[in-house]
């Protein structure tokens, strides 16, 4: 959601991206498929980034195959608890995330049912600010693994993590600095990002 930002529409198609399977981006409006694009690049680029492919070896011993998809919680909770670093909004990630999920909600005709579900979760349990608190990712995490039909070990991401702290944080740092220039770059967000040194 940030580096997509805040147009309504953009914003929409940020949030149904994973939900658009192959060309039905096309039958959909002009600015929602846009922001269906922009994430298929978003997670493109950012799964490809040589630093997140370092963080994937470095999570595969532990994870195995589902390291991509501990490595994606760890980075929600990295942007999560660090926001006002990276995002100069006024309400911090509390006002971030309301003004988010209040615009999605103005616009669910274009959101799928399933994905609908998701937001009225993401709202009910205030995931978004959530995802900054170790104690919340557990919980976040172990719903994962009961929804997966086979076994998987995310709830120990938050207590395995910190034995490469340093590492993980410098590969997210060098990651997301970069997706930051490109994204910015090519269609500047609705909210001011903050220049981030490496």
């Amino acid at each position: 959601m940030v580096l997509g930002g805040l147009e309504p529409e953009v914003l929409v198609g940020n949030f149904i991206g994973d939900a658009v399977k192959g060309n039905q981006w096309k039958a959909l409006p002009a600015r929602v498929a846009h922001g269906v694009l922009v994430h298929r690049q978003i997670d493109s680029k950012a799964d490809q980034h040589p630093a997140s492919l370092s963080s994937r070896a470095i999570l595969r011993p532990v994870f195995g195959r589902m390291s991509g998809v501990a490595l994606d919680m760890l980075h929600d909770h990295l942007l999560a608890r660090a926001f006002p670093q990276w995002v100069d909004h006024a309400g911090g990630l509390p006002g971030f995330a309301g003004e988010a999920l209040d615009i999605l909600s103005g616009q669910t005709q274009h959101i799928p049912p399933r994905r609908q579900r998701f937001l009225e979760a993401l709202r009910r349990h205030d995931w978004l600010v959530g995802y900054g608190d170790a104690s919340e990712m557990r919980r976040v995490c172990a719903a994962m693994d009961a929804r997966i039909p086979w076994e998987t070990e995310l709830v120990r991401l938050m207590d395995e993590w910190g034995r490469w702290e340093a590492d993980l944080v410098w590969h997210f740092e060098e990651m997301f600095t970069d997706l930051m220039e490109e994204f910015t770059a090519q269609s500047p967000p609705c909210l001011p990002l903050r220049t981030w040194q490496k």
